[in-house]
């Protein structure tokens, strides 16, 4: 359960960073990944990319990402 509501508070430091920055009018990429892992298993990942692999995208599809 910890994991979980860890994940949830990085998303929610995330959305505010994101948020500061647009109000500072920076244009932003939503959708890269500063954290370093994936978003579905929490692999290393040097290159910004959300998932590690095709698997873990796919199954972060199934579970509604």
């Amino acid at each position: 359960m910890g994991d979980l509501i860890d994940r949830a508070n990085d998303q929610a430091q995330l959305i505010l960073e994101k948020q500061i920055e647009m109000a500072k009018g920076t244009k932003l990429d939503i959708f890269s990944n500063e954290s370093g892992q994936c978003w579905s298993c929490d692999s290393p990942i040097s290159d910004g990319r959300r998932w590690c692999s095709k698997e873990c995208c796919e199954a972060a599809e199934r579970d509604g990402w």
